[in-house]
């Protein structure tokens, strides 16, 4: 499997360079999430050893699911996974998508993905997680620029992820601990609590550099999560 960094920058760069080839071919029409995952699929296809590794579209990780719960309910998912083929309950990859501008990236939606990810790599420090957002430029910024995704929080504002590349991690506390306030809206962290089994104290981010500056039509960024 490709080392973080590089996998980061091969679906970024990939993500934008396919966005401007298929409008040029006329179809914008058909982007969206699906068209989203489609790319990546092929990606990652494309950067992982099929001998050894399987490709896994929506995948229950187990640390995802709540214990003790009856009920036969669909089990919690992250939009990809890469596992050994020997033993797929260890992630060795986890990879959560959004595209700007659809109903599906919402807020709540984001903050419960980079939660799910965060958790993995609680349980599986040795994975590699990653959060990706792309979509139409002005769809981007407006994503980027609102709820807990702006700077929020007082005279010290806090935003849940850094869209400005500075090479520095950025630290989001979900819970409030000693000596560090969470100033997370608490109906939010509410809604997002009741979908997983625990929420993560906080949630440490990394934006991968984008090979470009200031795109005309299309935004692609991609960050690592830590915990």
């Amino acid at each position: 499997m490709l080392q973080q960094t590089t996998l980061a920058r091969k679906i970024s760069d990939g993500l934008y360079g396919r966005l401007e080839f298929d409008f040029a071919c006329n179809l914008g029409h058909a982007f969206s999430e699906a068209y989203l995952h489609g790319v990546l699929m092929q990606i990652l296809a494309s950067n992982s050893n099929a001998q050894d590794e399987a490709i896994r579209p929506s995948h229950a990780v187990p640390v995802l699911q709540r214990r003790g719960v009856a009920g036969s309910g669909r089990k919690r998912e992250v939009d990809f996974a890469i596992t050994s083929r020997a033993n797929e309950t260890i992630p060795l990859v986890c990879i959560e998508a959004k595209w700007a501008g659809s109903t599906h990236a919402s807020e709540e939606n984001i903050l419960l993905d980079l939660c799910r990810l965060a958790l993995v790599r609680q349980a599986h420090p040795e994975a590699t997680c990653l959060f990706v957002l792309a979509g139409g430029k002005s769809a981007m910024a407006k994503r980027l620029s609102t709820g807990v995704l702006a700077p929020h929080g007082g005279r010290r504002p806090k935003q849940l992820l850094q869209s400005a590349y500075d090479g520095n991690q950025n630290t989001y506390f979900i819970r409030s601990t000693v000596g560090a306030a969470s100033v997370l809206d608490a109906s939010l962290r509410a809604k997002v609590a009741e979908k997983l089994p625990e929420m993560p104290t906080r949630i440490v981010t990394r934006l991968h550099k984008p090979s470009y500056v200031d795109p005309p039509n299309w935004g692609v960024l991609a960050w690592s999560v830590f915990v």
